[in-house]
């Protein structure tokens, strides 16, 4: 689970993540039409009607207000919640299209954190898990006091069975934000990184040479 920023500036929300397939995809402009239809199972209904007439008023203000980095921070969470929503795991368009437009809001403001850790989340929804290590670890730079970034760090980390790494980031999660809400989790995390670590660790063996 990943400490998902969107649609908030201050708060934390969380979101569940499922990770996508890798694939290598083309910019496409934003112009809603053009994201592939979904699989059978998730035509469109009432409420996936209602967020793509939300994404086409997104795309509209973005357009109208091109100097905006909150109208393309909207815009890629709109886009990134279509796409966990209601996209075919095998169609990564709209979390693309999201990286685009947390792409344009970080031209405008390279220090929106929000933006910077959803782009992230987005790049690791799509497989690519270096690219979403080092938006992380670039966040971190940028603001070390935004708790966020070292929680989803931990998390690519750990996908990366980078263990001892993944406990750091988790453990710097808990100290710039004590009372946040994936803490338990966090600490949760660590115990059983921890035990894991020692489970396939085993004691170097020496020869006496005799």
């Amino acid at each position: 689970m990943l400490l998902d920023k969107k649609k908030v500036s201050k708060i934390t929300k969380i979101g569940a993540v499922v990770l996508s397939f890798a694939f290598i995809v083309s910019f496409i402009p934003y112009v809603w039409s053009n994201i592939n239809t979904p699989s059978t199972a998730n035509q469109p209904g009432q409420d996936q009607a209602q967020a793509v007439k939300t994404i086409n008023s997104l795309v509209q203000n973005a357009t109208k207000n091109p100097k905006s980095a909150e109208a393309w921070e909207k815009l890629g969470n709109a886009y990134s919640d279509y796409g966990k929503t209601y996209s075919d795991p095998s169609d990564p368009t709209a979390f693309q299209k999201a990286i685009d437009s947390y792409k344009k809001a970080l031209e405008i403001d390279p220090k929106n954190m929000n933006a910077r850790v959803d782009m992230a989340i987005q790049y690791f929804r799509l497989g690519q898990i270096e690219t979403a290590t080092a938006e992380a670890q670039k966040a971190i730079q940028i603001n070390p006091s935004f708790a966020p970034a070292y929680y989803n760090l931990a998390v690519f980390l750990m996908s990366q069975g980078k263990i001892d790494d993944a406990i750091a980031a988790y453990e710097n999660y808990i100290k710039a934000d004590p009372k946040g809400e994936m803490v338990d989790e966090a600490k949760k995390q660590i115990e059983t990184l921890k035990a894991s670590e020692n489970a396939t660790s085993t004691p170097n063996k020496t020869s006496s040479g005799k």
